[in-house]
């Protein structure tokens, strides 16, 4: 198969290309909403307004195989027997153990896919966050199609996420280092092109030998967008001082979060608010709610973000583990919404003076002396950062990061130098 089959300049003017494009990530809306899923739409939606032909492989969650249209995005959900599949809705391991043994269907994500893919006749084949990955990463070479991963999470390096019980790793470790992932390791080398959504990740993986002879190497954040009308451009009166929204995880910095918010609020004697939103284990939520005081932190449970931004003055990502990304930096941009941040991970290369404030989660009093130069913002500071988010804010944008991939893939190609 010749990889040059079906590509076409759009306009010699432009200088853009069509392309043929296989996305390849496990799950996809409305199967799955997490951050993978979320970035790998994005994507398919920007390269999709370019112009650019975009199909996406994903898993379905039963047997069958199906194609359908998901916001004018075309995807495959391609069926697995029972006990293959994406453990969606966390069925015990012994139970995917039976159903494995009583089926007679191959079981090789590999296989799965390589008829649907070889159909559609991409030019390019770009996986993301996806079981089997070196396989598909074999197949392009097979078929001479350049492939360009991306690194959306650890998954490659550990099966944790990087993560010893709710402790982040700062390396791999040595039980992370095991014979299938060094053949991974080397097997590596065979992309065309590699792209980490921060520095950070991309560190992670080079430290630890990963991808060192690929040549095309790249750090793209991941987009996003404001869809809902709810989003005020105004960035009126808020009723919340912080807010918080994501997974309510020991991971997540919330224990640091409500005390250092509780020690100010005493310390300033102000009647400040916190809002945190989003869910997680019960027990933990209870235990969070026994640490906060009780007229100054709101649990809401979930919200959207255009909900819950269009309550909060400042956003807080108190992360203790090391985030890949951290859209929420992302989305709180995109509001127009300052954000007080933790230096652990990719989130730490999105904010600047214009936008934020970072802390070390190893000295808390950073945290609240954050909180206070937030706090203590005027009116005319506040209005500026808030212009200083939106503008910024563009960088990570559908479009923009269309782009970017979209150049990624024309070099790939041997299009464009």
């Amino acid at each position: 198969m010749d990889w040059r089959i079906g590509y076409q300049a759009i306009s010699s003017f432009s200088g853009l290309f069509q392309m043929r494009i296989a996305l390849l990530n496990s799950l996809f809306p409305e199967l799955g909403i997490g951050g993978s899923e979320m970035s790998t739409f994005y994507l398919a939606k920007g390269l999709k307004q370019l112009g650019h032909t975009v199909h996406v492989f994903s898993e379905n969650d039963s047997e069958s195989t199906v194609w359908e249209k998901y916001r004018d995005i075309d995807v495959l959900r391609i069926g697995a027997p029972l006990g293959y599949g994406p453990n969606i809705f966390a069925t015990p391991r012994l139970e995917r153990e039976y159903w494995r043994n009583e089926s007679e269907e191959s079981s090789s994500i590999l296989a799965r896919f390589e008829k649907h893919i070889s159909e559609f006749r991409p030019n390019i084949i770009h996986t993301n966050v996806i079981g089997g990955t070196v396989g598909f990463w074999n197949l392009a070479r097979e078929m001479g199609i350049p492939v360009v991963h991306t690194l959306r999470s650890y998954s490659l390096l550990c099966h944790r996420r990087m993560l010893r019980g709710h402790v982040p790793c700062k390396r791999v470790c040595s039980a992370c280092l095991n014979p299938s992932r060094e053949k991974s390791r080397i097997e590596s080398n065979k992309v065309t092109s590699v792209v980490a959504i921060s520095q950070h990740v991309m560190d992670v993986f080079r430290k630890s030998g990963w991808f060192a002879d690929v040549e095309h190497r790249h750090v793209i954040g991941n987009s996003y967008e404001v869809s809902d009308v709810l989003f005020e451009e105004s960035g009126g009166e808020k009723k919340y001082d912080f807010g918080y929204i994501g997974r309510l995880h020991e991971t997540k910095g919330l224990e640091l979060l409500i005390e250092q918010f509780s020690r100010l609020r005493k310390e300033i004697d102000k009647d400040l608010k916190l809002l945190i939103a989003g869910d997680g284990n019960p027990d933990y939520v209870n235990r969070l709610r026994q640490l906060a005081p009780s007229d100054g932190v709101e649990f809401a449970g979930y919200l959207s973000p255009t909900q819950f931004f269009a309550l909060v003055r400042i956003c807080v990502v108190p992360s203790i583990w090391y985030e890949p990304f951290g859209r929420v930096f992302a989305e709180s941009l995109h509001h127009g919404v300052p954000v007080i941040g933790s230096k652990r991970g990719g989130g730490a290369e999105i904010l600047d003076d214009s936008t934020g404030w970072l802390f070390d989660p190893i000295h808390p009093e950073q945290l609240r002396d954050a909180m206070i130069s937030a706090f203590g913002l005027g009116d005319d500071g506040y209005q500026q950062m808030r212009q200083g988010c939106l503008a910024q804010a563009e960088q990570y944008s559908v479009k923009a990061i269309a782009e970017k991939y979209s150049s990624i893939y024309e070099k790939c190609l041997g299009i464009s130098s």
